[in-house]
């Protein structure tokens, strides 16, 4: 019954029908790229797992054959710093891009008020009292849907911050790394 009242308010007037559709549209493009950008967050977390895989068993090669070259130190594998220059190069455009839309959900509850406030005024121009307090649940439609979407769309968003800090652990993790490896060669140069 609400549901109907609901939609039934939406469509009783243009202005709102016109402010629904652009937030519902907003909304689904703002969907669509956070799902696309989890999608490539966790596609980076499976190259470097797929590039890690492949410097063990080269790793594992090197030491039974006997070699000790590049992709093994001290006999532990490492990731090579080419690669990893290249991920995170390949991590930062995407974060720049997520961190871009992340910034435009806020656009949804704005939208939302700008729905209310031109339902508002065009309401307040109407003759009756009555009639000023029976559209008030007709304009706050849009403030509605444009809060209701921002909520979903951020609950969304921190599940992709989740997949991109974890994509910036692995490049902490590896920087860490070289630069262990670089203070250790210093330290053994200098004896």
């Amino acid at each position: 019954m609400i549901m109907k009242e609901f939609f039934g308010l939406i469509f009783s007037d243009g202005l709102t029908l016109i402010s629904s559709i652009i937030i519902s549209i907003v909304f689904g493009v703002l969907l669509y790229k956070l799902i696309s950008l989890k999608m490539k967050f966790e596609d980076k977390i499976e190259e470097y797992d797929d590039e890690k895989n492949k410097n063990k068993s080269e790793a594992t090669s090197q030491i039974t054959t006997g070699k000790n070259e590049i992709g093994v130190s001290e006999g532990i594998p490492t990731i090579r710093t080419g690669f990893m220059e290249d991920y995170q190069e390949k991590y930062e455009k995407i974060e720049s891009d997520y961190k871009a839309t992340s910034q435009l959900i806020s656009i949804l509850p704005m939208l939302g008020i700008l729905g209310t406030v031109s339902g508002l005024i065009k309401q307040i121009t109407s003759v009756g009292v009555e009639e000023i307090t029976n559209s008030i649940g007709l304009a706050l439609i849009t403030t509605f849907l444009g809060l209701l979407f921002a909520i979903i769309l951020k609950w969304f968003d921190s599940k992709v911050s989740v997949t991109s800090d974890r994509v910036q652990t692995i490049i902490t993790k590896f920087e860490k790394q070289l630069s262990n490896m670089y203070a250790r060669k210093q330290l053994e140069e200098g004896k």
